[in-house]
């Protein structure tokens, strides 16, 4: 398997320069492609780590790329119109099956050329002799490796997401498992010291878990009612440490875009879809409801023409939304689909994640089925606690030492994430539980890259 995908990968993709990795993206709600940090592009040029980790692969595997006998169902719907706007062109739940292996060792460093371990176009080395990815939002020609980007396994509201908090809400036992008190997100997020971080192990915060309860809107005029708390599983970094940008069907590029080709952002020849909307980029957070007439509220005094809960519900609001969600197309048509919905459900009035709002967070132990999903589980941490189903409104939250003081941002730029690199993991002092070393890269066909 992994020698097919990199010959998809090698054939059908353009190759990048530069021997900086692309390892976190800004914010694509924030102007001019900055992330108020000085910063002004997405390079963050780590160094070159040695991985402490141990690179072999469990044993149980039954050659269904699973690595547990866990019963797996699916709870999507599957290339028919669902009735609530989507379009669902081609087969929209591949992921509801997500138990799948570990990542592919070969494609989680910056290089595997240290001691000569890796000898690039000799197949009798480490990795078959292909020593360095890349990353799809890096111009680096001089790198052998597959191109990668983000997953949309792992993306808001995908099937894999949706039946990992399910799951999860079983196991733990959260209240009412069919409909659990927690939405599955990842996002990008930078240390904070000296708040929510205090204590963390290593220096950064890849795969870290964080719980966060919705409070208002930030910085935008709407009365919309907040969504459901979150989990969150940090899968960028060179956002800010206040913030966190969440991944999601048409969130917004920020500095860089391996999304499509339509001259918006850094590009650098390699993209996921044939089709994307133009609408909210770059830097202006895609694709959201506060921003569009159809979803201003026709009223004078009080809305003033505030958006509220009645106008963002509205057929015109939500038609619209659903409209230009579905510009989205791509060759894969359960990519298609898994990212029209995630930038449809992200603008429902009940659901919506995508505006920016200020949140109250605690950091927290993952839980296991999200790192099932995302490919990155870290050692558990005793001096900090599990998910807490109980603090579920801003009261509960702020009793139960939730801190506040940070908000949500939207992105989709479709680089690899910087946390998919175990050198930002484990080569920053985290302590993962091996072979769970980082996140899931995919191929341009959005597929995982798995070990054997």
């Amino acid at each position: 398997m992994k020698r097919l995908i990199v010959i998809l990968a090698l054939g059908g993709l353009v190759a990048c320069e530069s021997d900086r990795n692309t390892n976190g993206q800004f914010d694509a709600d924030r102007p001019n492609g900055t992330d108020n940090s000085g910063r002004t592009d997405g390079d963050t040029t780590p160094h070159d780590t040695a991985d402490p980790h141990d690179t072999t692969r469990p044993d149980n595997t039954d050659g269904s790329g699973r690595t547990d006998s866990a019963p797996v169902g699916s709870d999507s719907t599957n290339g028919v119109d669902t009735g609530n706007g989507v379009d669902t062109s081609g087969e929209l739940n591949p992921d509801a099956d997500y138990l799948i292996d570990p990542p592919d060792t070969c494609q989680t460093r910056f290089t595997y050329e240290q001691d000569m371990a890796c000898i690039s176009g000799n197949p009798n080395t480490l990795c078959g002799g292909v020593c360095r990815p890349r990353n799809a939002c890096e111009n680096a020609p001089g790198k052998d490796g597959p191109v990668g980007f983000a997953c949309s396994r792992y993306m808001m509201f995908s099937p894999a997401m949706e039946k990992a908090v399910k799951d999860d809400a079983a196991s733990y036992q959260w209240p009412n498992p069919e409909d659990p008190p927690f939405v599955y997100a990842v996002g990008g997020h930078d240390t904070n010291t000296s708040g929510i971080d205090a204590g963390m192990r290593g220096s950064q915060p890849c795969c870290e878990c964080y719980q966060a309860v919705f409070t208002e809107p930030d910085s935008e005029w709407t009365s919309s009612p907040p969504p459901k708390p979150l989990i969150i599983q940090v899968f960028n970094i060179a956002a800010t440490s206040q913030s966190f940008d969440l991944y999601m069907g048409a969130g917004g590029f920020g500095a860089h875009n391996a999304c499509a080709d339509n001259g918006l952002a850094g590009t650098y020849g390699s993209y996921l879809y044939s089709g994307y909307p133009v609408y909210g980029q770059a830097n202006d957070g895609g694709i959201k409801t506060v921003r569009l007439d159809e979803c201003k509220s026709p009223n004078t005094a009080p809305d003033w023409t505030m958006p509220n809960p009645e106008s963002l519900g509205s057929a015109a609001c939500q038609g619209r939304i659903e409209s230009m969600c579905n510009e989205i197309t791509a060759d894969n048509a359960a990519l298609q689909a898994i990212t029209r919905k995630s930038c449809i459900e992200g603008n429902r009035v009940n659901s919506m994640y995508h505006q920016n709002w200020k949140i109250l967070v605690k950091r927290i132990n993952c839980p296991q089925h999200l790192t099932r999903v995302t490919g990155c589980r870290l050692a558990h941490d005793p001096s900090i606690p599990d998910v807490d189903p109980t603090a579920i409104t801003p009261d509960a939250a702020r009793a139960k030492g939730f801190l506040d003081g940070y908000h949500t941002t939207t992105m989709q730029d479709c680089c690899k994430p910087a946390c998919a690199w175990s050198d930002n993991v484990a080569g920053t002092g985290k302590v993962t539980e091996s072979p769970w070393d980082a996140l899931y890269t995919c191929t341009a066909n959005d597929e995982p890259m798995i070990g054997p």
